[in-house]
This record gives C-alpha cells, structure tokens and sequence, in this order.
C-alpha cells in the first residue's frame, strides 16, 4: 500500500462522517432563518404602530368657478337634466370648474398605538396653473354635519401670507394650539375647511397632522385618496355667474 493512501472502506468511512457534519449545519441555519421569519412582531417590533387616519368625508361646496361662458350650460347631458344629483356636480366637474370651498372630516385614532400627543396641523398649498376662470357656477349639494367624536375645527385660507390657519375647539372656542393628548384607543374627529381669496386662482393642498409617539416626532399626510384637495378662489362681484338648479328644472313644472 503506497503512503497517504487509505484503504476504499475508509475513505468512504470519513466521507460519510463530512456529509453528516454538513447537513447538521444545514439544518442548524434553516431552523435560525425560520425562527428569525416568524419572530412575533410584538415581541420586539422593528417599527412601533403609529396612529391611524381614516378620511371620513371630503365635501365640496355647490359654489364653482368655471373656465366656460354661461352658454356651455343650455345644454346638459341626459342623466343630468330634470336632476339635482350627484351627476350634476360631476358634469360640472368634467368641464374643468373647480369648487370654490371644501370640507374635510378624518378622524385620528390610537387604537393600535401607545399615547399620543397632537402638537398641530400643518398645511401645504401649491399654486396650479389653470385656465382663466370666467363664470361662477352653483349646483345643488349642500353641506353635511361632523360626527359624535370630540371635535377640532380649523379654517384654512390656502393663498394668504403666511397661511392662515384657523382651530377652534366643537364649541366654536377659539384655540391656539389643538392641544390633544389620545390614550390608546382613543380617537378625535377633525374637521377642516379650506377657502382661497385670490379671485380664480386653482390650489392643490393637504394637511400633515404633527404627532409625538413616544418622544419621536411623527408627521401623518391627510389626502384625497393619495392626491391633494383642490380649490379655487371665487370670481368678484359682476362676473356672469349661473343657478345651475334653476335651470335644470326651468321647464319642470313638478318643481
């Protein structure tokens, strides 16, 4: 037998003994990845649960501004005629008006998170560039009501230096801060009017509602479904301007 050379029984003796030792370490990191996957997340949560925003409503007004002279309502589609409906409004829409006030109901709850303290509201506005507003337009919507949840009011004027931003509290109580500490569990409704003073100028905007969670600073965007709230200034005095509703039904003799 030549030296270093072991006999066949041996060698396949010590390979077997490698393949063992391999597969246990196999075996050993598969059951670590596992564990590490299906670590509970309330363990030791990577990222602690942040409060929720849940948009309620987004009401616009009835008031509109409109890129078209009064001539463009004489005529109105089929399911709008004879009809003070929702179609009414988005028929408006369709023709590039934009409403001239919006309100916004979202309520803000800790359910899922630790205490929460509400410093404030910020608002961001952007400018858009449209076409030149020509006729005032009303429609038939009206307004709706807040809910049964502890109240924060704010009025927004989007276009004024610096914004203005308005919170009163659901007495109508004027307040400087909104001033809100939420246990867990605990919720507040929000509601948020926003108006423009510069005649047809058309802004995009939304707020983000400033939060500290557990000593870190949280901002939380609220949206109209992941795009911004828009808005128009309404046209001076003197400009033509059209009641939608009485036309609609001019020649409806049951209204």
């Amino acid at each position: 037998m030549e030296p270093n050379q072991l006999p066949p029984r041996s060698r396949l003796e010590r390979l077997g003994k490698a393949v063992a030792v391999l597969a246990g370490i196999v075996a050993i990191v598969a059951t670590t990845i596992t564990t590490v996957v299906a670590w509970p997340t309330d363990w030791w949560p990577r990222d602690p649960p942040r409060p929720k925003v849940y948009v309620q409503r987004v009401l616009y007004s009835n008031e509109y501004v409109t890129p078209h002279p009064v001539a463009k309502f004489d005529k109105f589609p089929s399911d709008v005629k004879y009809k003070c409906n929702d179609h009414t409004d988005k028929w408006v829409k369709t023709l590039g008006s934009v409403s001239t006030a919006v309100t916004i109901e979202f309520v803000l709850t800790s359910e899922n998170s630790e205490s929460v303290v509400v410093l404030g509201l910020t608002p961001k506005v952007r400018k858009v560039r449209a076409p030149a507003m020509k006729t005032g337009v009303s429609t038939c919507d009206g307004w709706g009501g807040p809910g049964g949840l502890p109240v924060r009011r704010a009025e927004l004027v989007v276009d004024s230096r610096p914004v203005k931003l308005e919170l009163t509290d659901e007495s109508g109580k004027s307040l400087d801060r909104v001033g809100l500490n939420l246990k867990k569990g605990e919720a507040v409704l929000f509601e948020l009017k926003a108006s423009a003073s510069s005649p047809g100028a058309v802004f995009d905007w939304t707020y983000d509602i400033e939060l500290l969670i557990g000593g870190d600073h949280v901002s939380i965007p609220v949206s109209d479904l992941g795009k911004p709230f828009r808005i128009a200034g309404d046209l001076p005095l003197g400009r033509p301007y059209i009641r939608l509703y009485e036309r609609l039904h001019e020649d409806d003799e049951s209204f």
